[in-house]
């Protein structure tokens, strides 16, 4: 009963009066490892089961607050996307026939379903989630003006769980060149060159860094001087030691910083929606380190 029985019933979390159990959340994570085998990667035990479990609860306040929010997601919608990701496209002026085209759809889909371990029904809960994501950050991108305050900067990036101390590179700036550094230790990055070099930041991009790059008036913080190096600004995955160039003025927000400050714009709904949820006592969460044992053995 102890080992076999009750895990898997044992209250996880809950929104409203939708709960989800210990066996819930070893589903999902098993959805998660069909995904991820099929497109090379791994699960990582060590944060996943938390993670998810906070996911399980992110998705259902965003399902139950969708018809608030304007957010209508159907089977037509989901049929649609699921037809997008598995379709074959005709190349310009090939004649296409549409049964044959529908035939192909259903074998990419049936292969993927099977490669991954997942049935219909898991997957399309998957897709349905992710459209609802899409609207709300079709949503929230009405709020985000086109013309933001930024900073021009360059950083050195190290990864929190790798070899490398960031004292130790903290005392190479007292007698070393930043770019020379930069381009011997930075984490690889989609935001900066092989120079460290990331160009103009917008406020709100990277929110753990706005207080050193804007400074806080409330807290009568000064935004950094530009070609000053601050301290190591500690974050959830990275040390980073940054280069400020210039002084933050407005400027219009490119693709790749936009669709980061979007991304921070939905996280930080999703954090404000679960909080708020938490001090009503309408979204709950039930974890420790003897269901973590449970869920990682089980997945």
């Amino acid at each position: 009963y102890k080992e076999f029985y009750a895990p898997p019933r044992v209250w996880a979390g809950s929104v409203s009066d939708t709960e989800f159990t210990m066996g819930d959340l070893v589903s999902r994570i098993r959805v998660l490892q069909g995904v991820n085998r099929y497109q090379g990667g791994q699960v990582n035990l060590s944060t996943v089961p938390f993670e998810y479990l906070q996911d399980l609860v992110n998705a259902e306040i965003l399902r139950q607050q969708s018809p608030v929010l304007g957010i209508a997601i159907d089977d037509e919608d989901i049929q649609t996307e699921l037809r997008r990701q598995f379709s074959s496209s005709a190349d310009v002026g090939q004649e296409t026939d549409p049964g044959q085209l529908d035939q192909e759809f259903r074998q990419a889909y049936s292969s993927y379903l099977t490669a991954t371990g997942l049935s219909d029904g898991d997957f399309k809960v998957i897709v349905e989630e992710q459209l609802s994501l899409r609207g709300l950050a079709a949503l929230l991108s009405r709020g985000i003006d086109e013309e933001q305050a930024h900073v021009e900067v360059q950083w050195i990036q190290i990864p929190v769980d790798g070899d490398i101390l960031i004292d130790e590179v903290e005392d190479r700036l007292e007698n070393e060149d930043f770019t020379r550094i930069a381009q011997e230790l930075n984490a690889p990055s989609q935001f900066t060159d092989g120079n460290g070099y990331v160009g103009w930041v917008p406020k709100g991009a990277f929110p753990e860094l706005d207080e050193t790059l804007f400074g806080d008036e409330a807290k009568g913080i000064p935004a950094q001087a530009p070609g000053t190096i601050s301290p190591s600004i500690y974050t959830s995955d990275s040390y980073y030691l940054i280069r400020t160039l210039s002084a933050s003025e407005d400027r219009t927000l490119n693709n790749l910083m936009g669709s980061k400050l979007l991304e921070e714009s939905v996280d930080k709904w999703q954090k404000e929606a679960l909080l708020t949820g938490t001090k009503a006592g309408t979204a709950r969460m039930n974890f420790n380190s003897r269901l973590y044992e449970w869920v990682t053995d089980q997945v």
